[in-house]
């Protein structure tokens, strides 16, 4: 049985960014809210209206497009700013397709205390946001 269900389960990145995030390091309430914004599981306006609860559907931080947690987290005017100044202090290009991308960075050949200060300057911004 245990053969089967290997031979039928997917490597999974998930693993990839949950050993990055869940650390000792972090505070697991910060840890938390990235894998809710990463499940799609953060009160945006579009969850809400999935559940039913309409609200006027408009991002808090620009007032000018819907709040979806893509919008919200990664292409606001104001986290775009947040991402791009990630970016010139490491001088590094970020990839901000989507949450999980966003720790693509990650993978390079940092220090492991480098690579921490790296996850928390991702997993902080998302908690403040």
């Amino acid at each position: 049985m245990k053969d089967a269900f290997l031979f039928y389960s997917q490597p999974s990145q998930l693993k990839d960014w949950a050993n990055l995030m869940w650390n000792i390091s972090i505070p697991p309430s910060k840890s938390f809210i990235v894998w809710r914004i990463i499940h799609k599981k953060m009160s945006t306006d579009d969850n809400l209206a999935r559940r039913g609860c309409y609200l006027p559907f408009m991002c808090n931080l620009c007032n000018k497009e819907a709040e979806t947690a893509d919008h919200l987290f990664l292409s606001c005017k104001f986290t775009s700013f947040l991402w791009n100044c990630l970016q010139s202090l490491i001088h590094f290009s970020i990839n901000c397709t989507s949450t999980l991308s966003l720790f693509e960075v990650c993978k390079r050949g940092w220090s492991p205390q480098c690579k921490l200060t790296i996850i928390s300057t991702i997993i902080y911004p998302l908690n403040a946001i």
